[in-house]
């Protein structure tokens, strides 16, 4: 609508209903349909000068409750509570992960003091709010332009880009429910960056190219 709206004022005949730009092609899907899912994407680091996993820990200590050392074959079963608390994985790399649980649940709220809560409770705000702009100086410029930040939903290929080296370390998340997501829409308020990856997806091309005999 915006688009439309800006060729009219620069005076591009748009006025005719069956123009073009009068359209936008979109899919609706009931928000609480059962086949609706939501998948996580994970948070790579990389590029940063004197990475220390001691330094990361240390800084997080103030902030979560940490068990050490882990077993990453018990990497799913670990982030997984019956309880609302949030929790993240962090790989370093030697087969081992450390479990971060939020126990100060103030400071998502002091730093994002001008968020809706239902904004403030999203774990992928925490993540950034609390643990990669203040631990890692990755502030939001920086996550745009994936300057130290990169993204996966894929969990093998996170861990396995930090053994390889191609990553220094990694945070495994768990996925946004949808229910969060549509009390974020309903308070106005804009997801962050790579928190949305619905699945299924509509098949490319099922109504974009015309079908002939």
């Amino acid at each position: 609508i915006n688009f439309r709206n800006e060729l009219r004022e620069k005076g591009v005949i748009c006025t005719d209903a069956d123009h073009p730009v009068n359209y936008a092609m979109m899919a609706f899907v009931d928000i609480m349909n059962p086949g609706l899912v939501v998948l996580p994407t994970h948070r790579l680091i990389k590029d940063l000068p004197d990475y220390s996993k001691e330094d990361v820990r240390e800084k997080l200590r103030g902030d979560f409750d940490i068990i050490e050392d882990i077993e990453v074959s018990k990497l799913q079963e670990s982030l997984r509570a019956e309880d609302e608390g949030k929790r993240f994985a962090y790989y370093s790399g030697g087969g081992r992960f450390d479990l971060l649980t939020l126990k100060n649940t103030e400071a998502p709220k002091k730093r994002m003091p001008d968020k809706d809560e239902s904004y403030i409770n999203l774990d992928v705000a925490v993540l950034h709010s609390v643990i990669l702009e203040p631990v890692f100086a990755i502030d939001k410029k920086n996550m745009a332009q994936q300057k130290n930040l990169s993204y996966t939903r894929s969990v093998d290929e996170a861990i396995k880009g930090v053994d390889y080296g191609k990553y220094q370390c990694a945070f495994i998340v768990n996925p946004t429910k949808v229910s969060q997501i549509r009390d974020v829409a309903a308070a106005g308020e804009k997801m962050p960056q790579k928190s949305t990856y619905f699945h299924p997806k509509l098949i490319t091309g099922l109504v974009m190219n015309k079908i002939t005999d």
